[in-house]
């Protein structure tokens, strides 16, 4: 009788984890899922501050653990500013703001990324000084 026990044990065993992986496979994209790119990303430049304004559009359920983790900004294909976060703020649209010397007609690329899934890249180019505010 001992000797069909044994058997049977080390006939579960392989089951066992055979089962645990399919499960961990099929709940796997449930998380997956959750996770997506930036919805929208748009910009303003305010010359007199000399201040890139960069609003995202990205929804979080838990902004500490899905969240904008990464804003980069490229003029000319150099990397001007890259600034990493670890969260971002409940509202599904924020804005980070950046101190950068623009002239009109500078072209940037901007991309936001997400650190569960994607990024969205736009690109931004700064108007020209409207002389009436002047």
């Amino acid at each position: 009788m001992k000797r069909n026990a044994r058997k049977t044990a080390r006939g579960l065993v392989p089951l066992a984890i055979f089962w645990t992986i399919l499960a961990g496979v099929w709940l796997l994209p449930c998380g997956v899922a959750q996770a997506h790119a930036p919805g929208d990303v748009k910009c303003s430049y305010d010359a007199a501050s000399q201040t890139l304004q960069v609003t995202i559009t990205h929804s979080s359920p838990i902004p500490t653990s899905h969240y904008i983790k990464n804003v980069e900004i490229r003029k000319d294909k150099k990397v001007i500013v890259s600034q990493d976060y670890k969260s971002q703020p409940e509202a599904p649209a924020f804005s980070y703001s950046y101190r950068i010397q623009l002239a009109p007609g500078d072209v940037l690329d901007v991309k936001a990324t997400c650190n569960l899934w994607g990024s969205k890249t736009v690109k931004y180019t700064v108007p020209a000084a409207n002389p009436a505010s002047k």
